[in-house]
């Protein structure tokens, strides 16, 4: 009986850490694929603002459009993760709250 607490216990935390992990990593990888998709756009106008209007610009827009949208691509892959750790951290929440209201509404063993 004791060992079965114990392993609750123990998922109990893991799920605390498993779940801010993967929050951590989700946003790591959609911010980085959203910046890097941002820098390939300042690009252009750098180049723009930087260069001779006239002169043949080193990437045309259809490139920077594909590389903009492989930068999404992979930034929307740590969406996922991030709903996932953010539900994880949410329901390790509500149980924690759903404990201290059972217990505070609790009837003393007295009252019986």
């Amino acid at each position: 009986m004791f060992g079965v607490l114990a392993w609750i216990g123990y998922a109990r935390r893991m799920m605390k850490i498993l779940g801010l992990l993967l929050l951590l990593i989700g946003g790591v990888i959609m911010l980085t694929g959203g910046g890097l998709a941002m820098l390939e756009l300042a690009g252009i106008y750098s180049h723009a603002l930087s260069a001779d209007p006239l002169a043949v610009p080193e990437q045309s827009e259809q490139e920077t459009s594909d590389a903009m949208f492989r930068w999404l691509v992979i930034g929307a892959l740590g969406f996922p993760l991030f709903v996932a750790g953010s539900a994880m951290l949410k329901v390790g929440l509500i149980r924690k709250l759903y404990r201290k209201v059972s217990q505070r509404h609790a009837l003393p063993l007295d009252s019986l």
